[in-house]
């Protein structure tokens, strides 16, 4: 299984308030099977289309962060529900 190095960050480069992650996700990965082979992905170019990385990225992230918060595990200053509210306005 691959790993995926991810840093968040909340700050931009003008030191403003602006939440965003860098990642480094690398051009295929290792296979399942019992002799591990490195598989390249199907297209040539890249491995999915940007904006389907982008949106699985968001949904994936905010399912996680919405049962961390209702499970009590992760306290911000507003309710998940501002939160992906405020999110809305600015995608």
């Amino acid at each position: 299984m691959a790993t995926t190095p991810l840093c968040l960050h909340t700050w931009g480069s003008d030191l403003k308030y602006h939440i965003h992650a860098h990642c480094l996700i690398t051009f295929g990965g290792l296979t399942e099977s019992a002799i591990l082979e490195w598989k390249w992905p199907k297209r040539k170019n890249k491995l999915a289309k940007y904006r389907k990385i982008c949106s699985t990225f968001r949904e994936v992230f905010l399912n996680g962060l919405e049962k961390l918060m209702t499970n009590g595990l992760v306290t911000y200053h507003e309710s998940f529900e501002e939160i992906f509210k405020n999110m809305a306005t600015h995608a």
